[in-house]
């Protein structure tokens, strides 16, 4: 059977597709792996559903990113999703075999499907960005220092800056290697965690006036309705909530942070939790997914305040069962 690296190998036309909404694993990946592909002299297009947050921007090859519609079906030799969880979570209009003979799928996370006819699933590794190293190790790629500033962020934000339960050593002596290749770690804190928009901050200040706790102050919740969504000035992506969401993780009783964000008949519900606690089982059970600590749903059909019932519910089982 062909290994990933065989695949890429065989390839030189390349269409690498982040996951809708993407994260800083998702963005750091794949212009990790794009710039790495450059450096073989393979065509390369990646792609993304949605709009990168601003908070990326900073990263090589960023600017590059382009949509769906601009990539031609039967064009490429290979289509490379990297950290989706499932094909549907590439946002791509198209069945992905419409671009491509060959689906490469590379990721991290434990309810993946194996969707790809090449799959490099690894539930051990912490972050995408992690397989993406030892993906350029087989091709030989040097990581030189663009490519070490995409991992780093890659892996330092899908850890929650290392601090999850799926850091592990082999973690840590990957990020030695990126600092060995010239990351600044300071700049990645700076431009990440430290540059945010005035309206996150505006969203940030009404998220806190709502939070409340339940079952005996385990779980932290806050709540933004559709108007604070508004009242805060938003466009585009500004005010992105998946950082929000680590304050209600903050209470000192909480062992599991949630916030509920409305927005277009939708709300979108982000969850942290402590070490030790997993709320991956629930995301998923709820039609959403994720990692231990850090997973994410999007419900239909409900207000605010019925979502809150159904997530404190579960939780609280979850909590129980555990």
């Amino acid at each position: 059977m062909i290994t990933a690296p065989q695949a890429i190998e065989q390839s030189r036309r390349l269409l690498l597709c982040l996951h809708a909404k993407p994260d800083g694993d998702s963005v750091g990946s794949n212009l990790a792996m794009a710039l790495a592909l450059a450096s073989l002299g393979k065509q390369v297009l990646v792609v993304s559903a949605d709009p990168l947050p601003d908070i990326y921007s900073f990263l090589p090859g960023a600017g590059a990113i382009g949509s769906w519609q601009q990539a031609t079906p039967g064009a490429y030799d290979a289509v490379l999703a990297l950290d989706c969880a499932e094909a549907e979570r590439t946002g791509a209009p198209l069945d992905l075999h419409s671009y491509a003979p060959l689906v490469i799928n590379v990721d991290h996370h434990r309810t993946n499907p194996r969707f790809g006819d090449v799959n490099l699933v690894d539930p051990a590794a912490a972050a995408a960005g992690e397989l993406v190293m030892d993906l350029l190790d087989s091709l030989h790629v040097v990581i030189d220092q663009e490519i070490a500033l995409c991992l780093y962020t890659a892996i330092a934000t899908d850890t929650g800056r290392f601090s999850y339960d799926s850091t592990t050593a082999e973690t840590h002596r990957k990020a030695a290697r990126l600092l060995d290749a010239g990351v600044d770690v300071g700049e990645v804190t700076t431009r990440v965690y430290e540059s945010l928009p005035l309206a996150t901050l505006h969203l940030l200040g009404m998220a806190l006036t709502s939070l409340s706790v339940h079952a005996a102050g385990q779980i932290a919740v806050m709540r933004l309705d559709a108007a604070s969504v508004q009242r805060a000035a938003l466009s585009g992506r500004d005010g992105e909530s998946y950082e929000i969401v680590g304050f209600a993780r903050s209470v000192r009783s909480a062992k599991v942070g949630v916030l509920l964000r409305e927005e277009e008949g939708t709300v979108r519900v982000s969850l942290r939790a402590r070490p030790g606690v997993d709320v991956s089982q629930v995301a998923h059970d709820l039609g959403g997914g994720g990692h231990p600590q850090a997973a994410g749903i999007t419900l239909s059909d409900c207000t605010v305040e019925e979502a809150e019932a159904i997530l404190v519910h579960r939780l609280a089982d979850m909590l129980t069962q555990a």
